[in-house]
């Protein structure tokens, strides 16, 4: 399990520019939208951008595609369950809430 988590805990999508942010933790998501719309909201436990609301992220389907969103949300749902710390890629934001485009799940 833990071999399969470290495997799918760094995802990077070639062209992107972006802004790593480390030791995050997850307080609270949810997801909004359906179809290719659908996202799920990261709460974290500190502020980490500038986009609005400065702890809050979205993992976006429409921007990252069905197979990465399916392997972020594993990983930010595992960093939740297990209480690890995550770091996000994020490189743009959704209105008050940065964009997530890769995770690293962090040691506890």
């Amino acid at each position: 399990m833990k071999k399969l988590l470290l495997s799918l805990s760094l995802l990077l999508l070639a062209g992107q520019a972006s802004a790593w942010t480390g030791n995050l933790k997850v307080t609270d998501n949810y997801f909004e939208g359906t179809g290719n719309n659908a996202r799920l909201v990261l709460v974290v436990d500190q502020n980490f951008h500038t986009c609005g609301w400065n702890n809050a992220a979205n993992i976006d389907l429409s921007q990252v595609g069905s197979e990465a969103y399916r392997t972020l949300v594993s990983v930010a749902l595992a960093a939740m369950v297990s209480g690890r710390p995550l770091s996000l890629d994020t490189n743009s934001c959704a209105g008050d809430r940065a964009s997530v485009f890769g995770l690293k799940l962090g040691m506890q």
